[in-house]
């Protein structure tokens, strides 16, 4: 059986984020055994990337070349497109395996068996109108020409077949896995000697960062924390965080970071006092475990996935947009003094659950049974 995984969406500027990490995770995982099995469509500009790293997979690459290379990014997309679907036509497979639904291809046709993951139905709560029914429609059509939907939490799963008139045995759950680097590595400039409140996310409004500086600034002081935010530029941080900072006086209490490594998070999630996520969408949530794994009391909301994916091993404040709430857990948590053992049980239990290994695994059964309907 050969499975063509579609890595084609991942860009040369989007190594580090969330999902192009799943699907380099999901290929390290890969045992030697199965290599054979496993073909791999990936962007032309990342033709050395893949041969370096994962020099045991054969490609084939999706370009746009020639004159067009100079062509908008409108017209450079509907060629890529129109060239991803020639490679899935003409390359041989049995299965083709689609990680990222958040492609405009990715609700193309073959007469091969398909597998495609979703991660999220968020955006049919944070669009509206027309873009929300568009949003919609695509689902929809990604839905309807796979033949096995992959949700990553139970809670996307039922979120699916809430919104989607869908066969329930089409939709199958994976969980993410999580895999931490062994190093890790001060950031330059950066001293841990100086306590911290930790928010490692997207600076996005639906991730909820406000109300944590709400509730950090209302328990400013009655702790010696600081608090790092660690998360890239975007119009929300200079349109709404950055000023609010600056508008309550949180300049000297409020340190914001981007473009870090694996090994510079990892220190960062090992030194922190305390870790929060206050984010109101989440199909799995990856910070919060990894915080954990890294022996770090966290604080989390309750929304969508987080209660299943924790396992409800966590500290938890509810509704999300309480800042009131938040504060007080805060204040409670980091008064509460460290149990290791504890900690060391969580981490342990995420760290087995999570296993990229487990993941793999999960996968491959899903497509041998496929593959056999096939025959």
């Amino acid at each position: 059986m050969k499975i063509l995984i579609d890595m084609s969406f991942v860009r040369p500027y989007e190594l580090t984020m969330s999902i192009p990490i799943y699907g380099l995770r999901l290929l390290q995982a890969i045992p030697e055994s199965r290599v054979k099995d496993v073909h791999l469509l990936i962007d032309g500009n990342l033709e050395h990337f893949f041969h370096e790293h994962f020099p045991q997979f054969g490609t084939t690459s999706v370009s746009v070349k020639g004159i067009f290379r100079k062509a908008n990014w409108r017209v450079k997309d509907m060629l890529f497109d129109i060239v991803h679907r020639w490679k899935i036509f003409t390359t041989g497979f049995d299965i083709v395996l689609t990680l990222n639904e958040l492609t405009s291809y990715a609700t193309f046709r073959t007469r091969k068996k398909k597998v495609s993951v979703i991660h999220d139905l968020k955006d049919l709560s944070i669009k509206s109108g027309k873009k929300q029914v568009q949003s919609r429609q695509f689902y929809q059509r990604l839905i309807d020409r796979a033949d096995i939907v992959v949700a990553i939490s139970e809670y996307t799963r039922q979120n699916i077949l809430n919104n989607y008139d869908v066969d329930a045995g089409k939709i199958r759950v994976i969980h993410n896995s999580i895999k931490m680097t062994a190093a890790s590595k001060c950031p330059e400039g950066f001293s841990a000697d100086a306590p911290y409140i930790l928010y490692v996310n997207t600076l996005l409004e639906y991730k909820n960062p406000l109300t944590l500086l709400k509730a950090f600034k209302s328990v400013m002081d009655k702790v010696e924390e600081r608090l790092v935010l660690v998360g890239r530029d975007t119009e929300y941080w200079h349109d709404v965080l950055r000023p609010y900072i600056k508008q309550n006086g949180l300049e000297n209490r409020v340190t914001r970071m981007q473009n870090l490594t694996d090994e510079e998070i990892k220190y960062l999630y090992e030194h922190a006092s305390l870790f929060v996520s206050s984010s109101r969408h989440e199909g799995f949530g990856y910070t919060p475990l990894e915080a954990a794994i890294c022996c770090c009391p966290v604080i989390c909301t309750k929304c969508e996935a987080l209660p299943e994916t924790t396992m409800m091993l966590l500290n938890y404040y509810e509704p999300a947009e309480d800042d009131s709430e938040l504060a007080n857990r805060i204040v409670e948590v980091l008064a509460t003094p460290r149990n290791m053992t504890e900690l060391k049980s969580i981490s342990n239990r995420f760290i087995q659950e999570y296993s990229p290994e487990r993941q793999v695994s999960q996968f491959f059964e899903l497509m041998d049974n496929l593959g056999t309907e096939t025959k």
